[in-house]
């Protein structure tokens, strides 16, 4: 686990997430990986390839809404909230090449008992590739 930062979390908290993360099925199939995690922020990056086209062979726009959705829900989850998708707004603004890295941060930006809200930044080298905000239930603590 040592190639994903750890920016001040709790080691366990850390370690829990992680764990999630690399066991999650759809995310060994996507090949989405977590980069880095710290309080109320997530950061995961994805090598695009032909797995993740459409049908005119470019990369598709639910790719990357997966990403900002599991980014945006993991930096809730680095405050101990186990987060159920509410809704998400996406906003894509270019297209990535296949073979790029596409890189995603989130962050949380308010929570309250029952909800909280994010924002994420999908980039690819220096453009922007999409932004998003989410509002996620909060579905009780994370567990292990």
């Amino acid at each position: 686990m040592s190639e994903i930062e750890n920016q001040g979390l709790d080691e366990e908290l850390f370690n829990t997430l992680i764990e999630h993360n690399l066991q999650a099925p759809f995310y060994n199939m996507l090949g989405l990986k977590p980069s880095g995690l710290g309080r109320g922020w997530a950061r995961y990056a994805l090598t695009l390839d032909h797995r993740h086209c459409n049908a005119q062979g470019n990369p598709h726009g639910g790719v990357i809404a997966t990403m900002v959705d599991t980014a945006m829900g993991n930096a809730l989850a680095t405050m101990g909230i186990r987060p159920l998708t509410a809704e998400l707004t996406l906003h894509l603004v270019s297209s990535p090449s296949v073979g790029a890295q596409v890189v995603v941060e989130a962050e949380v930006v308010s929570i309250g008992s029952r909800l909280g809200f994010t924002r994420a930044t999908v980039t690819w080298e220096d453009r922007i590739v999409a932004t998003a905000q989410g509002c996620f239930a909060n579905a009780g603590p994370v567990s292990p």
